[in-house]
């Protein structure tokens, strides 16, 4: 009876995001069992992903595999805080077995020791798909080691706080677990209550790190602008990434196909812009925002065909960028919207810019697009704008939220502005 419960367990051995009470699907004793013979002998770790795909490997839940319908699903603010955690805290994907233990390297010299040990072994480390995330870490020449390690603690932690959506897609795929679901999907059949029918649509470039896109979630959701208790539509969490098999990749790409109707499924979007005005690459290097990438402007279109509001969210420093460029210009944001172009936005996927072409051939043409999604676009940024004047209404920035409202169109609200800055600096009307 014990090894059929081990063998049974061995195969679902990762516990749910969210822990709950299994006492109401198994007596004590087989939890005990569950508990001891779910810890796999560290010398696997390295095969789990090559394991042939088990299809009955969640039946001890009595969980069948993901549908199409899971697509639509989202986790709440708890549950994407577990998620993420979940993501960050896995060290040995993280750092790989090497480097478990390893404390965060002071200086350049021991920097380059730890590149030394990581390229020694070989392996892919160009394509950022397959390289490990601790190599793109240690090569990253913007980082201050000393700063970094001076309050001690392991390499792994402060890899996790680079680790971006890309990332985030390769740790899916690196879990046995979702092999036949969505993270979402895998997490509502087991009774994850952090679950539900998204109703809030994430749009976001998947360089940006996900403890960021967390952290402005987190202040959308304490200004008002999210509830945390609503489900948020974020591709990494809810579509199925797993493609070894060709059933997977099927599976995977259907859900890619149906990205517009999750657009309009949710009720507005969100967009997290992390780089409000660098819409186009200069060099393999350069930082751009998400404006770039021809995933995003296409959500920002289906977002306007859909009826649905576009709201902008940035990370804090970003958002004082943006307010101080805007100070100093009220043109400056649609100056650098201007640039923005479905045609030159790129993808990783020269299929997927292909099949976005043709849509956008469609709907009218690039041209048209433009318009669109530059008009959506700059909408959002003279929200941001006018909420960050209310903060401060005797400032510069709330003089040149005004006018920037007036160059839009939105007569009314640059007037009752423009009255509001008169009055809190004494000035006649």
């Amino acid at each position: 009876r014990a090894q059929t419960l081990s063998s049974s367990f061995l195969a679902v051995r990762d516990p749910p995001l969210a822990l709950r009470d299994l006492s109401h699907i198994y007596p004590p004793r087989a939890q005990t069992l569950f508990l001891l013979f779910s810890r796999r002998p560290r010398s696997t770790a390295r095969t789990m992903a090559s394991l042939t795909v088990n299809h009955d490997q969640n039946s001890p839940l009595g969980l069948a595999e993901g549908t199409d319908d899971d697509l639509g699903l989202g986790f709440n603010q708890a549950g994407f805080h577990a998620y993420v955690a979940e993501m960050i805290g896995d060290e040995k994907f993280l750092v790989t077995d090497d480097f478990v233990g390893e404390p965060i390297p002071a200086n350049a010299d021991a920097v380059a020791a730890l590149l030394g040990r990581l390229e020694a072994k070989g392996g892919d480390f160009v394509d950022m798909f397959k390289g490990p995330v601790v190599y793109r870490v240690l090569k990253d020449e913007g980082i201050d080691w000393a700063a970094e390690s001076a309050g001690g603690g392991r390499l792994f932690h402060m890899v996790g706080k680079y680790m971006n959506g890309y990332d985030g897609l390769a740790w899916a795929r690196n879990q046995h677990k979702y092999a036949n679901h969505s993270i979402c999907g895998l997490e509502k059949a087991r009774g994850n209550p952090n679950v539900g029918p998204a109703t809030v649509f994430i749009s976001w470039g998947l360089l940006s790190t996900l403890v960021s896109l967390l952290d402005a979630l987190d202040r959308c959701a304490a200004d008002g602008r999210l509830d945390p208790e609503a489900f948020i539509w974020v591709c990494d969490s809810s579509i199925r990434q797993h493609e070894r098999l060709p059933s997977q990749k099927a599976a995977k790409m259907r859900d890619v196909g149906r990205l517009g109707e999750m657009v309009e499924q949710c009720s507005y979007t969100l967009l997290f812009n992390d780089v409000w005005d660098r819409t186009v690459k200069r060099s393999e290097t350069d930082t751009v925002s998400c404006l770039s990438r021809i995933w995003c402007v296409y959500e920002i279109f289906c977002t306007v065909r859909a009826g649905h509001e576009l709201v902008m969210m940035f990370p804090e420093d970003e958002r004082r960028r943006f307010l101080g460029a805007l100070a100093k210009n009220s043109a400056a944001p649609t100056n650098a919207l201007a640039r923005v172009d479905v045609r030159t936005a790129e993808s990783f996927d020269p299929d997927d810019k292909e099949r976005i072409m043709g849509q956008v051939e469609e709907v009218g043409g690039a041209a048209k697009v433009n318009e669109v999604v530059i008009a959506a676009l700059n909408r959002a940024l003279a929200d941001v704008a006018a909420r960050a004047a209310e903060e401060d209404v005797a400032s510069q920035v709330a003089l040149c939220a005004a006018v920037y409202l007036r160059d839009l169109g939105r007569l009314g609200e640059a007037r009752a502005l423009c009255e509001r800055v008169a009055a809190a600096l004494g000035m006649a009307e």
